[in-house]
């Protein structure tokens, strides 16, 4: 929690100054997959940078939620849940890249930026993953076995997947080789996670708002870590915010009624 609002406000201070002193803008080369032409869905670099500071908010927010209102509750989803917040606090790193203007210079500090998104983006499905999977009790016991798990195999996988050093992309980050195979497989995780909460939700008969919160808790992160558009980050922010308080309410209910 303290990291999280030192990081919000470093940052904060930083963007301010940038903006005062000499501004920030996108690079040069964009994609031609990114649209052009009506202002909300155009890429904006002031919408990237507000869609990041965002991530940062949730991450506070929810993280101070969770103290007040888990602090007696023995959660196993709660666990792993934080785990995913930390997989949301590693995207604070693409602010690096405006903020320093590494735009057109691929350094080592942008792989090191890129290598962080990816490991953040490996653990965030898996995280939600296991919190569906490993929530009973008698799997209580090897939570900090699967906490280690995911981040040996997730930094396995940061370290492996290549990255493109002459091409930045608008949200700040190089882009990775076999892109889209990778994103393809991190929804697969998603998807498998929603299953598993679907199953659970008819195997348990819990509440049907805990199954829906989940959804677009998923929805609007997948859309938040690829937000470039004044658009996109509305549509990510709106379920992402809204997902998570209404699935941590339900799953607080759920413990209470237990």
């Amino acid at each position: 929690m303290f990291i999280s609002l030192l990081t919000l406000v470093g940052y904060g201070i930083f963007f301010g100054i940038k903006l005062y002193t000499t501004g920030i803008s996108l690079p040069s080369n964009i994609p031609e997959s990114y649209p052009r032409g009506f202002f909300l869905t155009e890429c904006n670099i002031y919408a990237i940078v507000a869609s990041i500071f965002l991530l940062l908010i949730y991450d506070f927010a929810f993280l101070v939620f969770i103290n007040v209102e888990f602090e007696k509750t023995q959660s196993t989803e709660i666990i792993y849940f934080v785990m995913f917040l930390f997989a949301v606090f590693m995207e604070h790193h693409r602010l690096i890249t405006p903020f320093l203007n590494l735009w057109e210079n691929a350094n080592a500090l942008e792989i090191f930026v890129t290598n962080t998104l990816i490991l953040g983006r490996t653990v965030a499905p898996l995280s939600l993953l296991f919190s569906v999977i490993y929530s009973n009790s008698e799997s209580r016991q090897y939570t900090e076995q699967t906490l280690i798990g995911i981040i040996v195999f997730s930094l396995f996988i940061a370290k492996l997947v290549p990255v493109n050093t002459n091409l930045v992309l608008p949200i700040g980050a190089l882009r990775i080789g076999f892109g889209k195979m990778i994103y393809f497989m991190l929804m697969i995780v998603f998807i498998v996670a929603i299953i598993s909460q679907l199953i659970k939700k008819i195997l348990t008969h819990s509440n049907s708002k805990l199954f829906v919160s989940f959804i677009f808790l998923i929805i609007g992160y997948f859309i938040m870590i690829q937000s470039y558009s004044i658009l996109t980050t509305i549509l990510g922010t709106v379920p992402l915010f809204v997902g998570t308080y209404n699935y941590l309410r339900a799953l607080h209910s759920q413990y209470l009624w237990n």
